[in-house]
């Protein structure tokens, strides 16, 4: 792993969040996992995904299935690996959310209650400030995370999960495959190892960060660039709507 993911892990684990679902569906026992992480604008707490994941999940609470929900928010060892033993429901409310989904822009947003925000916070849980996003150095080393949903397993005391930290480097352009407007759209390419039986799959919102950054601000050496959208897995390359423009548009709506 790269030694400049190693030595902020520490910080990563201070961001990060899991929303966890397990329901049945047709007798069979299921689950769903979004990763998403935590950022703070004006005051107030905010889970941070992709459109359509929420989009997704909006569609799924409307056939009212019954379900349980909770967020995923412990520490990760130094491998990435981690166990949550303590069950911290979390109540979905699709009316409160903010989230787009379509060619230009993947983004969604969870207002959090600010019990939910204090749970976080005794958790060592700590949101980004919209003072961390930064559009991408084109020359710059980038990583995303997320917790792929293949690596989720729910055992008797708890869930295991991993956290998957993947280098990516800029695409000064977009793939053929991908549409979207590139002044708010960030395309990478997987730099690192992903073996046969590893995959993305639900690491979509997750964070990508650049490993690069010039902040002077020692609590977040560095910046968050874009959330995880869609990837071509043919050619290791993934679309991730930037984050600085939303939170800039939500700071400037939010009293």
């Amino acid at each position: 792993m790269n030694k400049k993911i190693v030595d902020i892990l520490p910080l990563y684990n201070r961001h990060f969040v899991g929303l966890w679902l397990n329901f049945s569906y047709q007798g069979t026992k299921r689950d769903i996992l979004y990763s998403s992480f935590i950022v703070e604008v004006t005051g107030r707490w905010y889970l941070y995904t992709a459109g359509h994941c929420l989009k997704s999940l909006t569609k799924f609470l409307s056939s009212q299935p019954e379900h349980q929900s909770r967020l995923i928010d412990s520490p990760v060892t130094d491998k990435g690996r981690g166990f949550q033993d303590v069950e911290h429901p979390f109540l979905l409310e699709p009316d409160k959310w903010v989230w787009k989904d379509d060619d230009d822009h993947d983004f969604g947003i969870i207002p959090l209650r600010p019990a939910t925000a204090r749970l976080l916070q005794a958790q060592s849980k700590k949101p980004l400030p919209p003072s961390s996003a930064a559009l991408p150095n084109p020359s710059g080393e980038f990583c995303l995370v997320g917790i792929p949903g293949d690596t989720v397993q729910e055992i008797e005391s708890g869930v295991r999960f991993d956290v998957r930290f993947l280098q990516m480097s800029y695409c000064s352009s977009p793939p053929a495959a991908f549409t979207g407007k590139p002044c708010e759209t960030f395309y990478g390419k997987i730099t690192g190892r992903i073996s046969s039986e590893e995959s993305i799959v639900g690491m979509s919102g997750g964070p990508i960060f650049g490993l690069d950054s010039n902040s002077s601000n020692e609590d977040t050496p560095y910046n968050i660039v874009a959330t995880q959208g869609s990837w071509i897995e043919s050619q290791r390359t993934v679309s991730a709507t930037l984050v600085k423009p939303v939170l800039d548009i939500i700071e400037n709506l939010v009293p």
